[in-house]
């Protein structure tokens, strides 16, 4: 992949998202600490009262899930919307030189139906991985769900569906790739 700018903007902007990434991450750095729990250090977090656990999950889920919800959904409705706008391109009034390249014409409606489904799929997904989580932990933490042996153990379950996001997102790229190669 070619960068279509400069090296040093490139650098700039990898630059910018790091320090973004560390000034997010200072919050927790504060709120954790190791605690020995069944004779394990692990990192945990304590609040003294129910509503600053209500205010740390609410935050929690509108800033690992609500704001990147809606940004990858920006995001992907842009790429729609570029290939859908470039494919009119390609279907204005036919020419002598147009016919010589009906292949091209093709390519254009086959990407912007692939990337519709794409886009509509990796938002799906995303959405599905996440969404039990923190709903249980929200739901958990206004008090809607006790506390008891089996709801830590379906807590423990729905937690680990939210990593399945970035396992599952290569995986339909390859897809969405394969079923290209082998039209």
């Amino acid at each position: 992949m070619n960068f279509s700018g400069s090296w040093r903007r490139a650098r700039l902007l990898v630059i910018c998202a790091w320090c973004v990434a560390a000034v997010l991450s200072i919050p927790i750095g504060l709120l954790y600490h190791e605690k020995r729990i069944q004779g394990q250090l692990q990192c945990w977090i304590e609040f003294s009262e129910a509503w600053q656990w209500q205010l740390y999950m609410t935050l929690v889920a509108t800033a690992v899930f609500v704001l990147p919800a809606l940004i990858i959904s920006i995001c992907y409705a842009f790429i729609v919307f570029t290939i859908w706008a470039k494919s009119k391109q390609y279907t204005h009034k036919p020419t002598s030189e147009d016919t010589r390249r009906a292949s091209s014409r093709g390519i254009i409606p086959q990407a912007k139906v692939k990337t519709v489904k794409m886009t509509f799929i990796i938002v799906l997904v995303f959405v599905l991985c996440w969404s039990p989580y923190i709903v249980f932990d929200l739901l958990q933490v206004y008090g809607y769900i006790p506390r008891t042996q089996t709801n830590i153990a379906v807590a423990t379950l729905i937690q680990s569906l939210a990593p399945l996001n970035s396992a599952a997102n290569p995986l339909i790229y390859c897809l969405f790739s394969a079923s290209r190669t082998n039209r």
